[in-house]
């Protein structure tokens, strides 16, 4: 299997994710990860069906599944599609991120091994910054009967802190049933 560890890693991504994709790969690829792109290229073909993201996302997700890597990047326009895709093979567990610490979580709380990103709202820095906490080592989860755990003490999430302000808005009454309604 090609680990994490080794800086080995699978990308893939359909026309809408290559753009990011390219940035994210290029930025991990200074950095010494050896990248298998099993998606679209510069010169593609844009009427090739193969590249499309539910069947890139199957074919990660196959790929993953029979352990031939740790992990992967996948992306497309909302990272939607090809996370969807991706998890309908077994022992694949994928989450669609947009930020830093939702990154951290997905790793450390939810132990994903599919991450997709979705190039209509991730920009470039954000996505190579995205890709360096989900790829970071100490980050892998430790698991001890099922339970996903890791030490407090290594944990980047230790300073940090969600935002404080908070909407004041309401939309409805919670009281309210939903038979008084129609």
């Amino acid at each position: 299997m090609k680990t994490i560890a080794n800086k080995e890693l699978l990308v893939a991504a359909d026309f809408a994710g290559f753009p990011l994709k390219e940035a994210v790969v290029e930025h991990l690829t200074k950095k010494g990860w050896k990248i298998t792109d099993i998606g679209v290229k510069a010169d593609s073909d844009p009427n090739n069906t193969d590249l499309m993201f539910h069947r890139l996302g199957l074919r990660v997700g196959s790929m993953i599944a029979e352990h031939e890597f740790e992990r992967a990047l996948i992306f497309c326009g909302t990272g939607m599609g090809i996370h969807i895709a991706a998890s309908k093979c077994p022992h694949v567990h994928a989450g669609v991120v947009e930020s830093v610490p939702a990154a951290l979580r997905a790793i450390t709380g939810n132990g994903v091994n599919v991450l997709a990103m979705g190039a209509f709202y991730v920009a470039p820095k954000m996505g190579c910054d995205i890709a360096d906490a989900y790829l970071t080592p100490s980050l892998a989860p430790a698991t001890s009967g099922g339970i996903i755990s890791m030490s407090s003490t290594s944990s980047p999430l230790t300073n940090w802190k969600p935002s404080t302000t908070r909407s004041t808005r309401r939309t409805a009454s919670r009281s309210t049933s939903w038979a008084t309604m129609i």
